[in-house]
């Protein structure tokens, strides 16, 4: 077998055409575009971004095809060699600008010594209104050094305000795929509410999302493959078996049989 028949992106390729599944239907799955996806097909890791993105990617594209997501990382780093990502290098600051950064702040400065004395001296012709600008300098009664001595009241202390309890993290939402191998009919809820009634065609792809709890009802459980939050999970059960499961952040859970019964056998269609 040739180097290129080997490769990481001719094997993603080749279990992609063997399962019949376009690069949009992995590119709605994963949320990859198409264009990161077929350079990794092409081997063309150079127009794929690098360091942790670059094996996310991979990781990911491997998933979406039922295979070994780690393998695929450690199968990519055997065949390519991957370069370290160069830091940023820091822009000179001028020496012009420093000085100019110094002159402001002494200006400022500057500024606040100017409004301090301002302030101090129109505060001591407003405690002495009858001497005048022109008499603050002479020297007061023992009244009024007593006054000027004591100086402006203090501030009332306030009790600072209650410490404000942070709202609660709000949990990530609950994102679902569903790829059809087969003919397959289905109804989906999101947190309760019916969001689809309908049946799926090989390789059609329905995604939802949900704060807490998507509920399925499958009709050929052998023909659905089921992604959660990224995560393939497989079928649901044996081809033409009827199945209803319930996924959340926590994993997948089958509603029981006797659940099942006390539906009405006639709103699941012949497929």
């Amino acid at each position: 077998m040739s180097a290129a028949a080997t490769s990481l992106g001719s094997i993603l390729r080749q279990e992609r055409l063997r399962k019949d599944l376009s690069l949009a239907v992995i590119a709605s799955n994963t949320r990859i575009c198409a264009r990161i996806l077929e350079a990794i097909e092409e081997d063309r890791f150079d127009g794929v971004p690098g360091g942790a993105y670059r094996r996310h990617f991979v990781r990911q594209y491997a998933c979406a095809l039922g295979m070994d997501g780690e393998a695929a990382v450690a199968e990519y780093r055997n065949q390519h060699e991957e370069l370290p990502v160069p830091l940023p290098v820091p822009r000179k600051t001028k020496r012009s600008r420093v000085w100019a950064d110094l002159a402001w702040a002494m200006a400022g400065a500057a500024g606040l010594v100017f409004s301090y004395h301002f302030l101090h001296t129109r505060r001591a012709g407003l405690i002495f209104p009858e001497l005048g600008a022109s008499t603050i300098q002479t020297a007061p009664s023992t009244g009024q050094a007593a006054r000027m001595i004591a100086g402006p009241p203090l501030p009332t202390q306030t009790a600072p305000p209650p410490a404000t309890t942070p709202p609660a993290a709000t949990p990530p939402p609950v994102h679902v795929a569903f790829t059809a191998t087969e003919r397959v009919w289905m109804q989906v809820k999101c947190d309760g509410t019916a969001s689809y009634s309908g049946v799926l065609d090989v390789p059609q792809s329905r995604t939802f999302e949900a704060a807490g709890t998507v509920t399925a009802l499958v009709g050929n459980a052998g023909g659905l493959l089921i992604w959660l939050n990224g995560k393939p999970l497989g079928a649901l059960g044996a081809h033409g078996k009827v199945e209803m499961v319930e996924l959340t952040l926590n994993g997948v859970r089958r509603i029981a049989r006797q659940a099942l019964s006390e539906r009405d056998p006639n709103s699941i269609p012949q497929l």
